[in-house]
């Protein structure tokens, strides 16, 4: 539509408008002067006041002040009172002015003018003015039901406007209008202030002149890519399409909307997308701030929910001026793209320096950008039964939650949501229908593609760079309320509260976790996380049971073991005198100094070592479906991985295995001698670092979680709180808490990978890491609930199909995991060495490893040490053992290697390529015969696309059907229609 035909569309509004605005006076002023008790009620004009004073920006204030200035002119004045006026009785009113309006009224009302004697204005027509009120009342009736009657045969379906439903009983006086300039409209703008407070309106922006997209109808690909692109205009482009394809529907939408009584403008505004306002004003006018409870989660109307929150402080600095201007270009550039903004200004915050920007997600916008997002939405209820027939499920019952707990709502087959099939989907209520989780990631979606304006050349956009640069301070969505306190009807179910009280407890520690519900509340990312530990910690259960028999055997066989009763003995162990282990300082020791160390060593060095070893290179995490992300997360695990492992490594595969023998000690660089294991072996040693790794540190990072972000919010919510009179909002609790982050689950993840190594890597040399692992974790989910819950502000939901990359971490970790510990049997234990003996040197029948020990250690002769390494202390031994298989100093190739140690050496090489073996083919059997996907989940996906196909399909079917039938209804009219006529015509002719 050119400029032309937009003034000449404006002009004929603009008639029409004239016309029902005098009809409506004369309606109101037949109305002012009823008897009393009839009239409106002061209280009701007070609420109009408290509206305008509502009313955003320069709107608001001019109807502010138009009840005011009504008033004003509608009263006497002085000059009214004493019967003159300044101005000559029939000189003009000025142009634009509301005194030329005012005596047209009251010359209607058969009132006098200013200036005429208000004693005896009516005596000269001869009529009572009651008579000529109740005439003009009737006369304005009958004018306004011929004009709409008119007005609806004429043409019906090209209406712009609806008829405003009226009110029962009398109407307050109508304030007046303030004077305007037309440059400083912006289109064609009905004037607020002559509707009634007490009727709902809503306000809907549309164009008068042609849009860019008015001839061009772009597919839904194109508008997903623009809005993946961050254009503000999709929402505009959302609706001409809508328009171009649905207008039948849209006004039998209307015709729907006269019914129920609500009243529409039409605001045509240049440059500005369509936006559209549901203000509920009823629930406005009753509305006041000081009353609003302090865990509201809406707008002032206490209809419209808050979906996520933007705050900044006022800067000073002399970058204040450029952020006020990304934060104006920004926020304008929101509601382009459809959100609703609401401002709270400092002095209303607790600390009065913040500023909080309140955003709202409308309908048209939810249901554009859930398509683009492409969000599975419900659209009828699963049939496919519950798993309620499992064994031994009553013994079960102390672990279950409560079903609604469980399952908040039922299961539904859920497709790909499209905004052009609506009624397809289970949409009861549009306020609800989609979860809370799905809203804020929507708008958070919006927020980081939305532009701020142009800066060196360049297109700026984002929240990230405006809260990198503290233009924002803050940007995060809204907890549901206290997470102490449940909601009270008729306010939504407050699901902060029903997770804190189910699953943030520590009471809870042995129950089964909401996962629904957390991913409803968190959205799939974190509900993804905590699905992944509290299953690895149900697996840690086995495993930890199998620890912890290994463990009670190796307890039970310590005085069986001859090894230890050998050691212990004191005409065995007390009689074998050992080398020193360093240069000069160390003396000469007995080797039954070591009898308690070699007791603990049995512990995890023994029969049930080699199978527990195998058990857990067999026990992995399923595999799931895969999603790479940054190579950030390889990177940092990769740094990780060697800081935490490095000791671990060093004591289990390099300590005392390249020392040399006494007489030719190796040294580094020729200066360090290499370091010796302890004398009852360096797996001992490998067990008490994991010991203190897997208790203390873990109990450390348990508390050091729960009481970091604890203190951290204390001390802000103290330095916060200087005004206690103020309104402590729900918005000011949540901006207070700690910020979970965009890393935060990257350590959370990295914490839980970290001891999934330890408790594989080296489980050969500590059975019970397991079992510390199980309790650790147990603990774990209850923190990691409870600070999120109660201690983090609310994250920004996240999709998400798997746990990404730290699967592939975790596989490789197994396979790692196979080889260390097959090592640490074979070289750091001395389970081979002792089959060895066992098998081929044992000389005793009856007693097999007797005679063990005094064969793994080897003699040295005394005078043969090197000056700088012999003791300081003189003693009268010749001869002392250290444990190698060498020769005796009596042969010919003394200390060489003895044809014993080559065995030895062969049998644990054999072991290591063995045991791999074996293990990895027990895995690839297990891997074939156990699908990834259960055999019943795998057929409830086959159900489930079976029933949405099925579902899609008669939903089409049924929509064709539909449209025929109204095609060939259409057709059957017309061809009946034209026999009429003609029939009709063939009779006037005769």
């Amino acid at each position: 539509m050119d400029e032309d035909g937009t003034d000449r569309l404006r002009a004929q509004l603009t008639g029409r408008l004239a016309a029902e605005i005098g009809s409506e006076r004369g309606e109101a002023a037949a109305q002012e002067n009823q008897e009393p008790g009839t009239g409106a009620s002061p209280v009701g004009w007070d609420q109009q006041g408290l509206l305008r004073s509502e009313l955003p920006d320069q709107e608001g204030r001019e109807a502010a002040a138009a009840p005011e200035r009504g008033r004003e002119a509608e009263e006497p004045g002085p000059s009214e009172a004493g019967g003159g006026s300044q101005r000559e009785p029939g000189s003009p009113q000025p142009s634009g002015s509301r005194g030329g309006e005012l005596a047209g009224r009251r010359e209607r009302r058969g009132e006098p003018r200013e200036g005429q004697n208000r004693g005896h204005w009516w005596k000269p027509r001869g009529f009572h003015p009651g008579k000529i009120r109740e005439m003009h009342w009737e006369r304005s009736k009958r004018r306004y039901r011929e004009r709409t009657l008119k007005l609806n045969l004429k043409n019906p379906n090209k209406r712009k406007y609806r008829p405003e439903s009226k009110p029962h009983g009398p109407t307050p006086p109508r304030p007046v209008e303030p004077e305007e300039d037309d440059d400083s409209k912006e289109g064609f703008l009905l004037p607020s202030q002559t509707r009634r407070a007490t009727v709902r309106f809503s306000l809907q922006t549309r164009f008068c002149q042609s849009s860019q997209w008015s001839n061009v109808s772009p597919s839904g690909s194109v508008i997903n890519e623009l809005a993946k692109m961050g254009d503000p205009d999709v929402l505009e482009m959302v609706q001409q399409q809508d328009r171009q394809v649905s207008r039948e529907e849209h006004h039998s939408r209307a015709n729907e909307d006269l019914r129920s009584g609500e009243s529409s403008f039409l605001i045509c505004r240049e440059a500005q997308p369509a936006t559209r306002y549901n203000l509920f004003l009823r629930r406005r006018l009753l509305f006041k701030k000081d009353e609003q409870s302090k865990d509201s989660i809406f707008f002032r109307d206490g209809i419209r929910k808050i979906d996520f929150v933007l705050s900044y402080v006022d800067d000073i600095k002399k970058e204040a001026e450029l952020k006020a201007e990304r934060r104006k270009e920004f926020e304008q550039n929101l509601r382009k793209t459809g959100l609703e903004l609401e401002i709270e200004d400092k002095m209303n915050s607790e600390d009065g320096r913040t500023y909080f920007v309140k955003i709202h997600a409308p309908w048209e916008v939810l249901v554009t950008y859930a398509e683009v997002l492409g969000m599975k939405m419900p659209v009828k209820e699963s049939d496919i039964p519950s798993d309620d027939k499992i064994p031994f499920r009553c013994m079960l019952e102390p672990l279950k939650l409560p079903r609604d707990v469980k399952q908040p709502t039922p299961e539904y087959f859920t497709v790909q949501f499209t905004r052009h099939r609506q009624e397809l989907f289970l949409i009861q209520d549009e306020s609800s229908f989609f979860p809370s989780s799905s809203r804020n990631r929507i708008v958070y979606y919006i927020l980081s593609r939305c532009p701020f304006g142009v800066e060196d050349g360049k297109k700026r956009f984002g929240i990230e760079r405006l809260l990198n640069s503290n233009t924002y301070s803050s940007a995060f969505p809204l907890h549901d309320g206290q997470y102490w306190k449940a909601s009270e009807p008729p306010n939504p179910v407050n699901q902060r509260n029903v997770l804190y009280q189910n699953w943030a407890r520590f009471s809870y520690f042995y129950k089964e976790q909401p996962f629904n519900l957390i991913r409803d509340y968190y959205g799939e990312k974190i509900g993804i996380y905590f699905v992944f530990l509290g299953f690895y910690t149900e697996m840690l259960f086995f495993a930890a049971v199998v620890g912890l028999a290994c463990f009670i055997y190796g307890l039970l066989t310590i005085p069986k073991t001859s090894g230890s009763s050998e050691i212990c003995d004191p005409e065995i162990g007390g009689q074998l005198i050992m080398c020193p282990l360093c240069d000069e300082l160390c003396d000469y020791w007995r080797l039954n100094s070591t009898c308690l160390a070699s007791k603990i060593s049995h512990l995890f060095d023994n029969e049930s070592t080699l199978f527990f070893a195998i058990f857990m290179g067999i026990w992995e995490i399923p595999r799931t479906h895969q999603e790479y992300e940054s190579s950030l997360t390889l990177k940092m695990f990769l740094f990780q991985f060697v800081n935490y492992y490095s000791s671990c490594f060093y004591v289990a595969f390099f300590k005392g295995k390249f020392v040399g023998y006494p007489g030719k000690y190796t040294y580094l660089f020729g200066v360090w001698r290499s370091e010796e294991c302890d004398p009852a072996g360096c797996l001992v040693e490998l067990t008490t670092q994991l010991t203190i790794i897997m208790t203390g540190k873990q109990i450390f990072g348990n508390v050091k979680e729960a009481i970091y972000p604890l203190v951290l919010n204390w001390w802000r919510r103290r330095k916060a709180r200087t005004n206690s009179e103020k309104l402590y909002s729900r918005w000011e609790q949540d901006h207070d808490l700690e910020t979970f982050g965009s890393l935060g689950l990257f350590y959370e993840y990295l914490e839980t990978v970290i001891q999934f190594g330890f408790v594989t890597l080296f489980v050969a040399s500590f059975p019970l890491a397991p079992l510390l692992a199980l309790l650790n974790n147990i603990i774990e989910i209850r923190v990691d609930a409870w600070k999120l819950t109660t201690q983090y502000r609310r994250p920004v939901a996240a999709k998400a199909h798997s746990i990404g990359v730290w699967q592939d971490i975790l596989y490789g970790m197994a396979v790692l995991s196979v080889a260390t510990n097959a090592i640490i049997v074979a070289f750091t234990s001395d389970m081979i060495p002792r089959l060895v003996y066992y098998y081929a040197y044992s000389v005793n029948e009856t007693w097999p490893m007797r005679g063990y020990v005094n064969n793994s250690l080897s003699v040295f002769l005394i005078a043969d040490f090197p000056n700088n390494t012999v003791p300081s202390d003189k003693r009268d031994y010749n001869t002392c053992r250290y444990r190698d298989y060498r020769n005796p100093p009596d042969s010919e190739d003394k200390y060489v290697h003895n044809i014993q140690f080559w065995h030895v050496l062969a049998a644990k090489m054999t072991f290591i390529i063995i045991m791999e073996h074996v293990v990895f083919l027990i895995k690839f059997f297990l891997a074939w015969m156990i699908p990834d996907v259960p055999k019943d989940v795998l057929a409830r996906i086959k159900r489930e696309k079976l029933m949405t196909v099925k579902i899609l399909h008669d939903f089409e079917l049924n929509k064709l059907k539909e449209n025929l039938r109204l095609s060939s209804a259409s057709d059957f009219d017309r061809h009946f229609g034209i026999k009429e006529s003609k029939a009709n015509l063939a009779e006037s002719t005769t």
